[in-house]
């Protein structure tokens, strides 16, 4: 199923699609979602970023400088930082290089900690994709990176929910500017990372019992 979140002239209000455009729902974490009886059109539709979580966490463990053993070294990233797809990003350009940085994003159903890896999925509620947007060069003197990845607009997310993928372990991200392909996790999948680059089931359950993820949580 797949789930966004609209600007309405109702105001904000989640919807499911379906053949005849975006179905508005009453919740869009219900399960099963009840239909309001409003149907928006798919050109008509003004999409918003999928969900408002009130955790948003990274997780540093992705690239050569971070190829280290585990514990999975996870961190917090301001939900101030969040907008829609096809929003502004209001990119610092006086600190250096501004990285973009695709990656799935996993949305967190109900609220956990202690997750193991045979119960992580349990509590996933979907997937969605996000701009890990990143003054790189700040992270030399801030190793907590709050300065590089804290500007306004740097966590674009969406455009919707996917609450079922074939193989979520293991979905490959494309980045692209201009129409250009720039990045590709199937170029880092075969690379020297290849081997420790953790899984969303490892993600989850190891960041959960360091704290506890809400809903909705990424």
């Amino acid at each position: 199923m797949r789930i966004a979140r609209l600007e309405t002239t109702d105001g904000t209000r989640h919807a499911i699609w379906t053949d005849d455009g975006w179905a508005v729902v009453q919740d869009g974490f219900a399960n099963p979602p009840i239909r309001t009886g409003v149907t928006v059109a798919a050109d008509d539709a003004r999409l918003l970023a999928p969900c408002a979580p009130q955790v948003l966490v990274g997780i540093a463990h992705n690239k050569t400088n971070n190829n280290h053993p585990l514990p999975i070294q996870a961190w917090h990233k301001s939900v101030r930082t969040i907008v829609g797809p096809g929003d502004a990003i209001h990119a610092r350009r006086d600190v250096g290089t501004i990285n973009i940085e695709g990656e799935l994003a996993v949305v967190i159903g109900r609220d956990t900690e202690g997750l193991t890896l045979d119960t992580a999925f349990d509590y996933v509620f979907g997937y969605t994709v996000v701009n890990d947007v990143t003054n790189v060069d700040r992270n030399a003197v801030d190793d907590k990176i709050f300065q590089g990845k804290g500007g306004h607009g740097y966590t674009p997310l969406g455009p919707w929910i996917e609450t079922q993928l074939d193989d979520p372990e293991n979905v490959a991200t494309t980045v692209s500017v201009n129409g250009e392909p720039s990045a590709s996790t199937e170029r880092w999948r075969r690379g020297p990372v290849a081997s420790t680059s953790p899984r969303p089931s490892r993600n989850a359950s190891s960041t959960s019992r360091r704290g506890s993820l809400s809903v909705p949580g990424m």
